[in-house]
């Protein structure tokens, strides 16, 4: 799950070098999408919201697609490629999972069909009062490990980055790091090496030594 907090105001990052013209239009673009969710009431961005983001500021994400009815998921998907994942999009529903709001590894026009019924079933037999804006088509990525990458303004130090594993080790654990912004890359390494998680990711980097290189 993404999920940028609107609270504490603007986004906490830091270009280095970046011409003046292009800075602009990312701040411009971000400005916009945060406004619209303020407008709406909301403190927090939706996930295809907090996407347009991190494209802004050239962060690799999904590809994806906002659906308003069957055929139009299935036009995406097809577009997209198959496998495809199906999830409810909803100002009122942060976690999907929770309400049967993701169905996953959809291979085919027909599976997509139904998995967008058993959406629209499934909220609305667990979360009736949520406004559906529709159902996002994502691409369905390769198994890998999950990581969560935080932000914050700290009353007292500032901007503050997180980072740490994600699912049982964040939810249960609490195995997180923490560094003022901003931060420099070897500095963002240390902060992954030094979760106790880092152990989890040690086969992939050994398989994919680039991944501390990026």
């Amino acid at each position: 799950m993404i999920m940028y907090n609107l609270k504490n105001s603007a986004p906490i990052i830091v270009s280095s070098n970046a011409k003046a013209e292009g800075a602009m239009n990312t701040e411009n673009n971000i400005a916009m999408v945060v406004e619209k969710a303020r407008l709406e009431g909301r403190n927090f961005l939706m996930e295809h919201e907090s996407k347009e983001v991190l494209k802004a500021y050239r962060i690799p994400t999904t590809r994806e697609a906002l659906a308003t009815d069957i055929n139009d998921a299935i036009k995406l998907a097809k577009k997209i490629g198959f496998p495809v994942v199906l999830k409810i999009c909803s100002p009122d529903i942060i976690h999907k999972s929770d309400v049967g709001g993701v169905v996953i590894g959809l291979k085919t026009p027909n599976e997509v069909k139904e998995a967008y019924r058993r959406l629209i079933k499934n909220i609305s037999a667990k979360k009736p009062e949520a406004k559906i804006l529709g159902v996002l088509v994502q691409e369905m990525v390769p198994k890998g490990y999950e990581v969560i990458v935080g932000a914050m303004r700290d009353s007292q130090f500032g901007p503050v980055v997180m980072f740490g594993l994600g699912g049982v080790f964040v939810e249960v654990l609490r195995d997180v790091s923490f560094r003022l912004a901003p931060l420099s890359k070897n500095e963002a390494l240390k902060m992954i090496k030094e979760t106790k998680g880092f152990k989890v990711l040690e086969d992939s980097v050994e398989k994919n030594p680039r991944i501390l290189r990026l």
